[in-house]
């Protein structure tokens, strides 16, 4: 029952009805409150719909869980980089460098994937690093498979939203353009 809840809401978002989405991912939380996937899932639901305080809380609560998660952190940054508070900004000074260093260490190992790539991009692009970031980009696109157009359109959908929240952050248009042939 469990498994099919978080399932059944993930299949939700990607056909874009989100507030069922959203109220699948609590009943399985509701089950099963350790599961930090769950929580960071839960907040890319919220970011889709522009809740983005409702977005922070659940990727910090995935973060909390799990504090090796490049994927709730990066977009525990990405979205304090979006809201661009006082705030926000203070906790960036610490969360942007624990987060390259937390990509770098997993491109040190095995684990590492193209999503760990964007991630190291997408940090390189909110601390101002535009040329790093570029060629994070490049060496992204290439070693992610061709055909996963949803792979490509999501990176895409973060970047933009990023784009449409804090327009100034350098660098996003043109990294944009360069996933734009790939997540068509």
């Amino acid at each position: 029952m469990k498994k099919f809840l978080k399932a059944e809401a993930l299949a939700h978002i990607r056909e874009g009805a989100i507030p069922l989405g959203i109220q699948k991912y609590k009943e399985y939380l509701e089950l099963n409150k350790e599961d930090d996937d769950a929580w960071a899932s839960l907040g890319g639901a919220y970011r889709r719909s522009a809740d983005i305080d409702n977005a922070l809380r659940c990727y910090s609560h995935a973060y909390e869980l799990n504090p090796e998660s490049t994927y709730a952190l990066v977009n525990l940054v990405s979205l304090c980089a979006a809201r661009n508070s006082l705030d926000d900004q203070k906790q960036l000074s610490t969360l942007v460098p624990e987060a390259i260093r937390l990509c770098r260490e997993t491109i040190e190992t095995d684990k590492a994937s193209f999503w760990t790539w964007y991630d190291l991009g997408t940090l390189q692009l909110i601390s101002g690093n535009i040329e790093e970031a570029r060629k994070i980009f490049f060496y992204a696109v290439q070693i992610t498979p061709e055909k996963a157009k949803e792979n490509f359109r999501s990176v895409r959908n973060n970047l933009l939203f990023l784009q449409q929240h804090n327009p100034t952050i350098s660098g996003l248009a043109e990294i944009i353009e360069l996933l734009n042939p790939y997540a068509e």
